[in-house]
């Protein structure tokens, strides 16, 4: 008997394992990061007992100002949902904007990486030297030009900065960008090289 409960609960765990593997569930991957909270009221409506009847003339007041209750009862009540769906939309719109502005980051610190992957930096040069470049990009990810905006006046360090550019004809991961958020943040792009 003690063999089969605990052949059970063996059986149980590992499929229980399995099934978490393969579906790629992960029961410790609830951090408060992940967690979105949400804006939320809760309402209480009061239930309005109808008034015993006395009169005809009194009935039709009571009836025509609990109607105007519960109609402005109702106002409210579709208001605050209203105010909780746009608020729900403001919400859901900003998460995607951060989103979007993060993934431009991600992008143009590798576009940044790339240029000073090849770029071989002369030594022994001042410390206040810099160089700004504007990169104009396809959307097809092909580098069209680049122009120096400043020159450092160091001939040297301008040089190995124009041959770094150079060396780069395009940009492959540009193609997944939306063409929206491409016109906006890639189709001419700042580059800032320094000394030290």
């Amino acid at each position: 008997m003690i063999n089969l409960i605990a052949g059970f609960f063996c059986s149980f765990f590992l499929h229980a394992f399995l099934f978490s593997f393969f579906f790629n569930i992960n029961f410790n991957d609830y951090s408060e990061e992940k967690i979105i909270q949400l804006p939320v009221s809760l309402i209480f409506e009061e239930k309005i007992e109808p008034k015993p009847k006395k009169s005809s003339s009194k009935n039709i007041k009571t009836t025509s100002s609990s109607l105007s209750e519960d109609a402005k009862s109702k106002n409210d009540f579709e208001s605050d949902v209203n105010s909780f769906f746009s608020n729900l939309e403001r919400d859901r719109d900003r998460v995607e904007q951060i989103s979007t502005q993060s993934e431009v980051l991600k992008i143009a610190a590798k576009i940044r990486a790339e240029y000073e992957f090849l770029w071989q930096k002369p030594k022994n040069l001042p410390e206040d030297l810099f160089v700004k470049v504007l990169i104009s990009i396809a959307p097809s990810g092909e580098v069209v030009n680049y122009e120096i905006l400043n020159k450092s006046g160091n001939e040297v360090f301008d040089r190995s900065i124009r041959i770094a550019l150079d060396r780069i004809s395009s940009f492959d991961f540009i193609k997944n960008i939306s063409r929206n958020d491409f016109e906006k943040n890639f189709r001419e792009f700042n580059l800032q090289f320094s000394s030290n």
